[in-house]
């Protein structure tokens, strides 16, 4: 049983669902060594924002295949060692989405109206209403810095408020913005708009500081900033000089550049509402965080692919929904063909049939690669890295889109070209079964369920052939769970048998004693597909 070793506090909704298929260990509060004393026993890696998943970590990691973060940021896992060592790291991008989006409206409202300091100053026996003037939100123009899920979710409740929206991200077009009800602008016209302004963008080295002396000097008097995103968004420094100078008149701060945030300088300032990152600190959200990482390690650990990896090339969701369905048999078809080839791949062609032909099949590619070298490479090879490794063995690539259906509403057909032969693998899914349909010329139809090792025989098409070699198998002792022979072909067939073991060079050449039916003899361990 495949082992997940739970490093944070996670929602018991995230574990009990694992635990129906899985050894869940939970163990929270480890230092790194202690991680790495223990993670070379573990398939998959769970945490939230407390533990550092470093690159020690991830090199002591040889069985590891993923790793889940219940949250969306991923800022504590070294994602280019995860990636170099071809483990998929998985996040939960949408669960906290409504959260997020309510903390950071509820602290502009609270600033706004000055609600925590007339909590404070009544609690202290004073009676302040005429020193504790707000300012309402109607009328007024809320300009967003990133209008993806959240921002998107925040610029709802503001229209809802009957406010003006502005918006500043690169990366949406005119109609989504439209759609959305949102007036699109570059930054500097957003803070020399705005009354409010609520950070919703992702930090990376072009965002880092974007809140700065330069930006706040544009900025419209009595502003008010919310930041419930990242902490390095802001320049804290520049922020409360702008606050001291009385140009700009408050903010909201729930993320800091280093947490816990005990003595940072934001929350000195009166005029700064703080919260300790409560920005995802709800029961739904938790729940909901836990319940989709959790989906997500399952469907990696069970060889399908994951909808939200942040190391892998971005998809539509509605073509990863469909296509990744079918990563496990594109997987299977290669490696099945890899190891009944000789010689060294030169080249692969490869077919996308059916439906999938219409879609982005980008995983599916990544899958066909990862099955091609993960057997045989020095490192571990999966869908995260496969295209790398590919690139520097020198693979030449060749994908062709099929739209004609056959009898299946799509496949997956991999074929090998090595510097000594030419072997195709065609591959499908039927419900939650991976299945062999063809081999070079041959019809079949081979369960990846029924056995964990593949026995491909070529012989005669003639009385006998069956009788015969079933004989040699029982008596080397090998049980065949199953069993399909192709419909003739110039003479010969082909018979797939599903075997509890591999042969070893002796047994095979038992086999290949029979001359007079057998042209050739290949295997293929498939006990990961199982």
């Amino acid at each position: 049983m495949k082992k997940i070793l739970v490093a944070d506090k996670l929602s018991s909704a995230g574990t009990d669902l694992l635990s129906e298929k899985y050894e869940v260990v939970v163990k929270t509060g480890l230092s790194e060594d202690e991680i790495i004393n223990i993670i070379d026993d573990f398939d998959a890696l769970l945490v939230r924002s407390q533990t550092q998943v470093t690159p020690k970590i991830i090199d002591a990691a040889n069985k590891l295949k993923v790793i889940g973060r219940a949250g969306v940021g991923i800022d504590n896992i070294d994602l280019d060692s995860a990636t170099e060592k071809g483990i998929i790291v998985v996040n939960a991008p949408s669960a906290n989405t409504i959260s997020a989006a309510e903390h950071a409206f509820g602290l502009m409202l609270a600033t706004a109206r000055n609600i925590p300091q007339g909590n404070e100053s009544l609690k202290h026996g004073k009676w302040e209403r005429s020193n504790l003037m707000g300012a309402e939100l109607y009328g007024k123009t809320l300009g967003l810095v990133g209008l993806g899920r959240i921002g998107a979710e925040v610029a709802k409740r503001a229209l809802a408020f009957e406010m003006k929206v502005l918006a500043h991200d690169p990366f949406v077009s005119d109609d989504r913005a439209a759609s959305l009800g949102v007036e699109l602008a570059n930054i500097e016209d957003i803070f020399s708009r705005s009354d409010f302004i609520s950070l919703h963008t992702a930090l990376v080295e072009q965002t880092k500081g974007i809140v700065n002396e330069k930006l706040l000097a544009k900025s419209k008097d009595n502003l008010i900033i919310i930041n419930a995103a990242r902490g390095p968004l802001i320049n804290s420094k520049d922020l409360i000089n702008a606050i001291d100078s009385n140009k700009i008149k408050a903010a909201a701060i729930d993320v800091f550049d280093q947490e816990p945030a005990i003595d940072d300088p934001l929350t000195k300032v009166d005029q700064i509402v703080v919260t300790p990152h409560l920005g995802a600190s709800t029961i739904e959200a938790q729940d909901r965080a836990a319940i989709v990482v959790a989906e997500e390690v399952d469907s990696v650990l069970s060889g399908g692919a994951a909808r939200y990896a942040t190391n892998l090339p971005m998809m539509n969701e509605e073509d990863l929904a469909y296509t990744g369905e079918y990563a496990g048999a594109a997987m299977l078809a290669a490696s099945v063909a890899n190891q009944i080839s000789q010689g060294v791949v030169k080249e692969v062609k490869i077919d996308f049939n059916g439906q999938i032909s219409h879609r982005d099949c980008s995983i599916l590619r990544a899958a066909i690669l990862a099955g091609i070298y993960y057997q045989v490479h020095d490192v571990p090879v999966t869908i995260v890295n496969a295209e790398k490794v590919a690139e520097q063995h020198g693979l030449k690539i060749n994908e062709i889109a099929n739209v004609d259906e056959s009898s299946y509403v799509s496949s997956v057909g991999v074929t090998l070209i090595t510097d000594d032969a030419t072997n195709q693998v065609v591959s499908t899914i039927s419900g939650n079964d991976l299945r062999i349909i063809q081999v070079n010329k041959y019809t079949v139809d081979f369960s990846a369920k029924q056995s964990s090792n593949m026995l491909i025989i070529k012989n005669n098409d003639e009385p006998g052939a069956i009788g015969e070699i079933g004989t040699i198998l029982g008596k080397l002792g090998i049980n065949i769970n199953s069993m399909y022979v192709s419909p003739g072909v110039d003479n010969s067939a082909m018979m797939v048998v599903g075997i509890d073991r591999i042969l070893d060079t002796k047994e095979v050449e038992e086999i290949l004693k029979l001359k007079q039916f057998i042209h050739f003899v290949e295997q293929a361990d498939i006990s990961v597909f199982n």
